[in-house]
């Protein structure tokens, strides 16, 4: 390419003034004309367009909607309307910089006759009239510049101020109808040339930095106060401050979504004392507030109400999860926005003529009104129940009784009180007790076995060997010694094990019971990852032998744990993504807040996570099926595998439980070695938090006979399964039936919900 080519390029590549100027010639006057004609010397490129006589034909149709003319007759009656005025002189010449033409138009009061005379009578001529003196202000010219071109297209004011301190974009052009060459253009220049080109005699005023604290007297009072604001920024500060000022001023206020046709209205105007935004933010929320915050993350409690997790529609929740991951922001579509732009429009017309329209939140979702998504139906799940207590004391007949001195009811509570402190797979608490004829039998709590998290049962059955862990020292230290009986088979309503006690006169000599009530799922993120202490990881390796045929694997070495954490995050995103997996989680295991989990007894209560505000968003948009039925079709959701990421990060080290097999017995026996190990690192000032989503996909792969996973999917599991095992050294013949983190503790966590001893035990 020449120089010569690229200095032209250069000179002209500007995008030229960022303005909206007009300039307007009035012929009769000789000093435009002068104006005008020194103007086309100066700039032979400048194109004319004189149009006169086709308005002025429009004009009158206008004044004789009685008379159908013919063309000719419409040509004398445009020549009477001339006059003795030379056409050149008649009505106004605009010059329109940026487009370089001049253009001939009808003068100010026949032009906007004529151009809304189509609104006739859906807005009659003396509520147009009305509407010319009203000031209307627009924040934010995404969703924005599609209510500012509504608003000028119906002229609902006669002024207009926008603010926006962004350029047009690229990536803009989805959903905002401009031109490729308006790109790097500011947003307020761009809107307030296309209405000028719409409407040349309507009134706009720039504000090019948005709305700020520094300018928001001049965009609210300057030439006159606003009428009414329509509010569509992406920031939750100037979504505040606009409404602050607002409130001072009783100014109403609409806002749109650009999702299932939401429509914000909020009356100020008629109540005075409106709370912000309907409350759905604190009175202590104000612009000042959130400026001080530092982060996205910080703002983002704030944010959410007012976006309303639970009413997106489900595509843009399923986008939300992908933001940071496969896409960068908010989707917004162009049907959407137009579709706002009109329903801020609507609603100001009401508002600014006086008709009724109160407060509220409303959505004309079009997906709901006029069509019907094809939605992938959810696989009716049976649902596991509970324990049938009567065929279960029916089953205890063949059972031989105890005939031993054991203990009296009192003590079997504490007993059991004891058990239900013990850890459990989502804090299901997946166990019942009888006590009957001297012995304490135990029940897994099921009608039937259905699950995808406790696929074979194994995370119940380990969950009851822990209890009996915690039965076994609470008795120790009432003054008994257990004797633990297995059932040969797992079966709904018969019992899993049993325990028949004796009195002894040794004095219990087990410091562990003191840390039944202590322990804690330790779910902390500690800022410095602290490495076992040689001591502490020698202490723990000698519980290995405690109970036989479970072996005790430790992973202190950094770059394994995040190998593993790896493979953990893979396997949270396999299960979040899963129909049944997903299903569990959000209708069974999650409590979002402390009274809900007290309330309910039992569940993973939210409030006892460390995630971050981004993370807690994540969750709440993920109880979509649809969304993530929609993510995993596009092979998405990789955004879950970030929720375990910051635990291997901070971890000191791992500790993985080992049986030769799934069976009852042995998972028994994990259970009671896990609860044994999990109260002696109590005891040392270590937390553990149950990182056991492999192992419960490790499951699938010996037995999928509820059609939980595809085959091709089980290959996936193997794969993961190998890597593990190869990554850990595990014997492969064995199977890994828990894995925890261990960190040293920073503080004491609260209590975690448990249900009631009486809803657990059943005396006869």
């Amino acid at each position: 390419m020449s120089s010569n080519l690229t200095h032209l390029m250069q000179l002209r590549g500007a995008l030229g003034e960022q303005d909206a100027s007009l300039v307007f010639f009035r012929l009769s006057n000789s000093a435009d004309a002068n104006a005008l004609e020194k103007l086309l010397f100066e700039n032979p490129q400048i194109q004319l367009r004189d149009t006169l006589h086709v308005q002025l034909k429009d004009l009158i149709k206008l004044e004789n909607p009685e008379k159908s003319l013919t063309e000719h007759e419409y040509a004398e009656e445009v020549l009477f309307k001339l006059g003795k005025v030379n056409s050149d002189e008649y009505g106004v010449w605009i010059y329109y910089p940026w487009r370089g033409h001049v253009i001939h138009m009808l003068d100010e009061e026949e032009f906007v006759r004529v151009r809304t005379i189509r609104n006739a009578y859906k807005i009659t001529f003396s509520e147009q009239q009305r509407l010319r003196s009203k000031k209307i202000g627009i924040v934010g010219l995404s969703v924005g510049q599609s209510a500012s071109l509504a608003v000028a297209l119906e002229r609902l004011a006669g002024e207009i101020r926008i603010a926006d301190f962004d350029t047009l974009e690229l990536s803009n052009l989805n959903r905002i109808r401009s031109s490729v060459s308006n790109i790097g253009l500011r947003k307020t220049t761009m809107v307030a040339r296309e209405i000028a080109e719409l409407d040349p005699y309507i009134k706009v005023v720039c504000f090019n930095d948005g709305l700020t604290r520094e300018n928001a007297a001049e965009f609210f009072d300057n030439g006159g106060q606003l009428d009414l604001l329509i509010e569509e920024c992406d920031g939750i500060e100037a979504k505040i401050l606009s409404r602050e000022e607002a409130i001072k001023r009783h100014i109403p206020v609409v806002m749109s979504m650009s999702d299932r046709g939401m429509l914000d209205i909020e009356r100020y105007d008629q109540v005075h004392d409106y709370p912000l935004l309907h409350g759905l933010v604190p009175d202590s929320v104000s612009y000042d507030f959130l400026k001080a915050l530092n982060s996205t993350q910080e703002k983002l409690p704030y944010m959410l109400p007012i976006i309303g997790t639970d009413s997106l529609s489900t595509r843009l929740k399923a986008s939300a999860i992908e933001i940071g991951e496969t896409i960068t922001t908010w989707p917004q579509l162009a049907s959407d926005v137009i579709l706002d732009g009109a329903l801020c429009a609507h609603a100001s017309r009401r508002i600014l003529l006086g008709r009724q329209l109160s407060s509220r939140r409303q959505w004309i979702d079009l997906d709901q009104i006029v069509f019907s998504d094809d939605k992938i139906e959810t696989p009716a799940w049976p649902e596991e129940g509970t324990l049938d207590v009567k065929i279960a004391l029916e089953n205890l007949t063949h059972l031989p009784y105890n005939v031993k001195d054991g203990p009296n009811s009192e003590e079997v509570i504490k007993m059991v009180d004891a058990a239900i402190k013990a850890p459990s797979p989502g804090n299901n608490q997946k166990w019942k007790w009888i006590w009957k004829n001297g012995s304490l039998y135990c029940f897994l709590d099921k009608e039937q076995f259905f699950s995808f998290g406790d696929n074979l049962n194994w995370g119940s059955i380990i969950a009851i060997g822990a209890a009996i862990k915690n039965i076994e020292l609470e008795a120790s230290h009432l003054g008994y010694s257990c004797d633990l009986s297995y059932a040969e088979a797992v079966k709904a309503n018969d019992p899993i094990a049993w325990l028949t006690f004796e009195k002894t006169r040794e004095q219990p000599n087990n410091y562990l019971h003191a840390f039944i009530g202590s322990r804690r799922t330790y779910r902390e993120i500690n800022p410095e990852t602290v490495a076992l202490r040689e001591e502490h990881l020698d202490s723990l390796q000698r519980l290995e032998k405690h109970i036989d045929d479970v072996v005790i694997t430790h992973i202190t070495d950094y770059n394994v744990i995040q190998e593993i954490g790896a493979l953990v995050s893979k396997g949270d995103r396999f299960r979040f993504m899963n129909d049944k997996g997903h299903a569990e989680f959000f209708n069974h295991e999650v409590r979002w807040n402390k009274r809900e989990a007290f309330e309910k007894g039992d569940g993973l209560d939210m409030s006892l996570f460390p995630f971050s505000e981004l993370d807690k968003a994540g969750l709440l948009l993920s109880k979509d099926a649809e969304a993530i039925k929609l993510l995993k079709s596009l092979s998405g959701g990789k955004a879950f595998e970030n929720l375990s990421k910051k635990s291997f990060l901070a971890s000191s080290g791992l500790v993985i439980f080992s049986v030769p097999q799934i069976s009852g017995i042995s998972l028994i026996d994990a259970g009671r070695a896990l609860q044994n190990y999990w109260l002696t690192v109590e005891s040392l000032g270590i937390g553990m938090f149950p990182m056991t989503v492999l192992q419960a996909l490790f499951t699938l792969i010996q037995s999928n006979e509820n059609q939980l996973v595809t085959e091709s999917e089980i290959e996936y599991l193997k794969i993961i399964q190998q890597e593990f095992h190869k990554i850990t050294n595990i014997d492969p013949t064995k199977a890994t039936v828990f894995m925890g983190r261990l960190v040293y503790k920073k503080k004491q966590l609260p209590e975690t919900a448990r249900l009631p001893v009486e809803q657990k035990l059943v005396i006869v």
